[in-house]
């Protein structure tokens, strides 16, 4: 999915990508927010993965979780 969108910034209305990939470093970034709330998108492999991820980039990471099973999200 690639295109553009209006974002209202501080500076004023600015033209951006709409998505884009960042590294996995900077998935607890906290990104600029005016008008224009951004989220940051993981797929992982594992609840293991995820896990571990959640704890390299908290505070600044929330997680939430779409389980297959209820053992899953218990574990997560």
């Amino acid at each position: 999915m690639e295109g553009t969108v209006s974002i209202e910034r501080a500076e004023g209305e600015v033209v951006e990508t709409q998505t884009e990939e960042i590294k996995i470093e900077e998935i607890g970034v906290e990104w600029e927010w005016e008008n224009s709330p951004e989220v940051t998108l993981v797929v992982v492999e594992s609840v293991a993965q995820a896990i571990t991820l959640c704890n390299s980039y908290s505070p600044q990471f929330v997680a939430s979780m779409v389980p297959k099973t209820t053992l899953n999200s218990k574990h997560f």
